[in-house]
């Protein structure tokens, strides 16, 4: 009998919500910054493969250096609330909510939310492997997929030592739970993962020729005031 004795989970949920309306508002955040993103950058905005959206210290900022360097150099000082905010208040609870319970099967602690932010991704974009210091729980909800718009990779914590075979090429590793050195799972509409932060993870390249729209999001211990500030309290006090 084969009995799993450690795992590593990733935390699946699916909604209802409506995410038309919720791609409509992130592309509304993108129109009324454009005049900001263009300058700063010296793009036409339709240009701009990267883009994260998010809202922190009462500002709107703006990377648009791609995911894998985490600048924010445009940031709208003008907006003394995040505009629409309503749009993002249940699912946010919801994360807050199912983060909590998943986290009791390893913590006796609350988490709570320490930062969000929306990711728009077109064609060519792509997320090299990375972890998320300084908090919890990290995860992801999908607004808006396509075919092909780039698999969330996780990958196997053990891969160094299963690759630890003595040098015998014929112990080839089998494609499955246990012995693959990462695990694909497909962006879905309306599908939200949750996993540990430190857990080694990459978004593959979006082959199709519409934009990949999520919120992605850190879970971070609710005792921990100094780490960083509770977007919730900010925009649902």
């Amino acid at each position: 009998m084969l009995k799993d004795i450690f795992s590593i989970p990733v935390d699946i949920h699916d909604y209802n919500f409506d995410v038309k309306l919720m791609s409509k508002v992130c592309f509304e955040y993108l129109k009324e910054n454009k005049d900001l993103i263009e300058k700063d950058t010296g793009q036409n905005i339709e240009d701009l493969i990267d883009l994260q959206l998010t809202w922190t210290d009462n500002k709107f900022k703006i990377n648009t250096k791609g995911f894998n360097t985490p600048e924010y150099p445009i940031v709208n000082n003008t907006w003394s609330k995040l505009p629409r905010e309503e749009i993002w208040e249940d699912l946010l609870k919801e994360v807050e909510t199912k983060s909590n319970i998943f986290i009791k099967n390893f913590y006796n602690k609350k988490l709570k939310l320490g930062e969000f932010w929306i990711n728009i991704c077109r064609s060519g974009s792509r997320l090299n492997p990375h972890v998320h210091p300084n908090s919890v729980l990290t995860g992801v909800f999908y607004i808006h997929t396509s075919e092909d718009c780039g698999d969330l990779r996780i990958e196997n914590p053990y891969t160094t030592q299963l690759q630890m075979n003595g040098g015998n090429s014929q112990l080839a590793q089998p494609v499955t739970q246990y012995g693959a050195g990462y695990w694909d799972l497909p962006p879905t509409e309306n599908r939200m993962y949750l996993f540990h932060s430190w857990l080694r993870h990459s978004v593959e390249i979006n082959k199709s020729t519409y934009p990949r729209i999520s919120i992605s999001f850190n879970l971070i211990d609710d005792s921990d005031e100094e780490i960083i500030t509770n977007l919730i309290e900010q925009c649902y006090k």
